[in-house]
């Protein structure tokens, strides 16, 4: 569990004991953003009382939380929504974060070859050679320099 803590804070000129869980530097912030507020208030009208500036602050704090909540609420229905469209688009095989791995009858120009039998989608072949020592695991130098077996992925059946 964790301590409680007293925090020194000064605020509009007067020192305050603030006791509670939050960091130095969370603290910190609220003195800081407190004061400014406090200070705009003073600005617009200097004529308004402790008790005033206390209920204005108060007016303001609960406008910021209720925002705050109302976007919270916004942002999580448009998350509950993505990860309902995404579970969706993986059970159907139409992963958006992998458009080449469809169903095979959503290939896109699938072709046919001279059978008439349709042929599977052509795949890139890669002829680059990697160094050994850029992985981590070869990092302390034991294979340094060397390069690679040639990488190439699975060949296109024509």
């Amino acid at each position: 569990m964790e301590e409680k803590r007293r925090y020194k804070a000064v605020i509009a000129g007067k020192e305050y004991t603030i006791v509670g869980k939050k960091s130095d530097q969370h603290m910190d912030a609220v003195v800081t953003i407190l004061n400014h507020q406090l200070d705009q208030l003073i600005r617009l009208d200097g004529s308004l009382s402790k008790g005033d500036l206390a209920i204005l602050m108060a007016v303001n704090a609960i406008s910021d939380q209720l925002s705050k909540e109302h976007q919270i609420e916004t942002l999580q229905a448009e998350l509950d929504q993505l990860k309902a469209a995404s579970s969706r688009d993986q059970r159907q095989g139409n992963d958006p974060a992998y458009p080449d791995r469809r169903m095979p009858n959503n290939f896109p120009n699938q072709s046919s070859n001279k059978q008439g039998q349709p042929s599977p989608a052509k795949r890139p072949h890669y002829q680059e050679r990697l160094p050994l020592d850029s992985h981590p695991a070869n990092q302390a130098g034991e294979n340094s320099g060397q390069t690679a077996k040639t990488i190439r992925p699975n060949p296109t059946i024509d």
